[in-house]
């Protein structure tokens, strides 16, 4: 699964895409943002899993039930995409990391 723009597409053995799955970008908030060391989740619904996304796509961070402040310390800075699964429902938020 590659993230771009905050639209999912899905990775397909076929050479064209038949389908984008929109996400929802208004079930959580991160902050502080920009950040440097952590980020934390806001939400008011269960967030099963996180993962942070670099522009090119590769994933860099994985995180499941989250909770609290999350350490992203190592990462480079850049700009990311910070990717949940919240009640089954997936959606995305842009993360700048100084």
């Amino acid at each position: 699964v590659h993230v771009i723009d905050a639209v999912l597409i899905p990775k397909s053995d076929a050479s064209d895409v038949t389908a984008i799955n929109e996400v929802d970008n208004n079930l959580f908030t991160i902050y502080p943002n920009p950040t440097s060391n952590s980020f934390n989740v806001m939400s008011e619904r269960n967030v099963s899993s996180l993962k942070v996304y670099s522009l090119a796509g590769e994933l860099m961070f994985t995180q499941d039930q989250v909770g609290g402040s999350i350490d992203i310390s190592s990462l480079d800075k850049g700009i990311y995409f910070v990717h949940t699964v919240i009640d089954g429902v997936e959606s995305n938020q842009r993360l700048v990391v100084q």
